[in-house]
């Protein structure tokens, strides 16, 4: 069972967490249409979605994101001083790169 709180809906973004009995594991926990960033890498750990296009803090996850899932449309990744760190295309599942893993604290969904 995946918990949403309010406060997450009015951010635009949707948590999720493991658990969930015959779920997807690593990526695939990513849903259709969504771009994913995941606390561990291949995918593993903890993870997050925008519900929408657009320039996103990551909250909680600022600074912990290890790999992202997109599924059609691009990422880019920024720094605490939203620099861009890191692009990831669209139809990707990757871990991030030395220079990109746990330093990115807004995560862009590019329309």
């Amino acid at each position: 069972m995946t918990l949403v709180s309010a406060f997450t809906l009015a951010s635009g973004l949707v948590l999720a967490s493991g658990g969930t009995a015959a779920a997807a594991d690593g990526y695939g926990r990513c849903p259709d249409g969504r771009a994913c960033y995941f606390v561990d890498s291949n995918g593993d750990g903890d993870f997050n979605y925008p519900t929408s296009c657009g320039n996103f803090h990551l909250r909680a996850y600022a600074g912990k994101i290890s790999s992202v899932r997109t599924h059609g449309n691009p990422v880019q990744l920024r720094d605490v001083n939203q620099n861009p760190i890191g692009y990831v295309g669209p139809w990707t599942a990757t871990n991030l790169s030395l220079s990109e893993n746990d330093k990115a604290h807004w995560f862009e969904v590019i329309c």
